[in-house]
This record gives structure tokens, C-alpha cells and sequence, in this order.
């Protein structure tokens, strides 16, 4: 009798549980199992924040703007590129590049600013390019 009580309390949650895993697309399972798009859009904040720190203290030791993102971690001021928490790639940066000096032909390019690669806007109604 008791084991009968138990399997009827434990019965809706032994049938429920395959459900919300087979949805993975659902806002249920989605928010049980990954992380919230405000957790990410936090993560991009920050990550955002790292990399145009990382983009100036470069400026200040090298007297320019770094090439590309590599260069930042071929010098050193980065182990890796982080990961867009929102495109969960690493190679979906998109360099703001400082606009060509008439004077310098063929001078190299360089990296002024970084946005996400992420489409769409943010839970601030602001586009993610924008941030």
C-alpha cells in the first residue's frame, strides 16, 4: 500500500521528464537546462567590455590598433578569443575598423572597435550590433 501511495506521488514526474527533454526547444526545458538570455546578454556585456579594454591597452603599448583579434592573443593580452555567449562562436566578432589615412597607401588596417556578430536586439530593445 505504502509503495502504491509512492509511485502515484512519483508517477507525473517519471513521465513528465522525458517530455520537457524531448522539447528542447520549449521555453520550459530551455530555461530548466541552458541559461537565460539575460545570463548572456551579461556575458556578451562583459565580454565586450574585456575585449575593448584588451583593443586600448594594445593602442597604449604598441603606439596602434591591432590588425586583427588574433593579434591580441598571439601578443599576449589574450589566452583565447571568448566565445559570443549569443552566437556561441568565436569567429563571429566583427572588427570596427578605423577609417584608411589618405596619406599612409597600403598602411594596414586596424581594429577600433568590436561588436557581436549576434542578430536581432537585445531584452534592452536595443539591436546587438549597437552594443
Amino acid at each position: 500500500m505504502r509503495s502504491a501511495r509512492w509511485l502515484f506521488l512519483l508517477l507525473p514526474l517519471f513521465l513528465s521528464l522525458p517530455l520537457l527533454l524531448a522539447c528542447g526547444d520549449a521555453k520550459g526545458a530551455h530555461r530548466l537546462f541552458g541559461p537565460s538570455l539575460h545570463a548572456r546578454e551579461s556575458v556578451l556585456r562583459t565580454d565586450l567590455s574585456t575585449l575593448r579594454n584588451v583593443i586600448g591597452q594594445y593602442r597604449k603599448d604598441k603606439g596602434r590598433h591591432p590588425e586583427t583579434l588574433e593579434a591580441l592573443v598571439q601578443a599576449g593580452y589574450l589566452r583565447k578569443l571568448p566565445t559570443d555567449p549569443l552566437t556561441r562562436g568565436s569567429d563571429t566578432w566583427i572588427a570596427v575598423y578605423a577609417p584608411p589615412v589618405k596619406t599612409a597607401a597600403g598602411q594596414p588596417r586596424e581594429i577600433v572597435d568590436i561588436r557581436s556578430g549576434a542578430r536581432g536586439r537585445g531584452t534592452d530593445g536595443r539591436p546587438y550590433l549597437d552594443w
